[in-house]
C-alpha cells in the first residue's frame, strides 16, 4: 500500500485516495475517514478508517487505531483493531492491545500489550468506520421513564 514494497493492502488500487500526515506535521485530535491513511508525522488521537493505515518509520499515533489493515513501522500508543491483519515491522513499537485475524511481527519489533487473534468487530471488517459510534451508544445510560 502507498509506497510499501511488502505487506500492505493486497489488491487495492494504487491510485486510491490516501490521507498523508507528512514528516513534521502534527494533528491534535483524531482522524475518522473512508480512505487509506499514512502517518509519517504525529497524530494525537484515535485513527478510524475503512481502509488500511500505515505508520511509517518516523510516524507516531497516540490513540487507538481501527482499520481493515494496520502496518506499524513507527510508534502506536493505543489499542489496535485490524480487521484483516496487523503487521509490526522491525522498527515498529506498539504499546497497547491488538485484535486481528492475522498478525506478523518482524524480528526487532517491540510490543507491550495483549494480542487477541480472531475476527474483529463486524463494522470494522465490513469497512464501516463506525465502531467508535457503536461503542459510545453502548455506554450511554438508558433514558429514564
Amino acid at each position: 500500500m502507498v509506497g510499501e514494497s511488502r505487506g500492505g493492502a493486497h489488491g487495492r488500487d494504487p491510485n486510491e485516495d490516501v490521507s498523508l500526515i507528512g514528516p513534521g506535521m502534527e494533528i491534535l485530535g483524531g482522524i475518522n475517514c473512508e480512505g487509506a491513511v499514512r502517518v509519517q508525522g504525529k497524530v494525537g488521537g484515535p485513527v478510524r478508517t475503512s481502509a488500511p493505515v500505515v505508520v511509517g518509520k518516523g510516524g507516531r499515533i497516540d490513540g487507538d487505531v481501527e482499520a481493515v489493515e494496520v502496518v506499524v513501522g513507527g510508534t502506536v500508543k493505543g489499542s489496535i483493531v485490524g480487521a484483516r491483519r496487523v503487521e509490526l515491522r522491525e522498527t515498529g513499537r506498539i504499546k497497547g492491545d491488538i485484535q486481528t485475524e492475522r498478525m506478523r511481527v518482524d524480528e526487532g519489533a517491540q510490543f507491550e500489550g495483549y494480542l487477541r487473534l480472531g475476527k474483529a468487530p463486524s463494522d470494522v471488517a465490513t469497512g464501516s468506520p463506525t465502531l467508535a459510534k457503536t461503542r459510545r451508544s453502548e455506554t450511554k445510560p438508558s433514558p429514564k421513564k
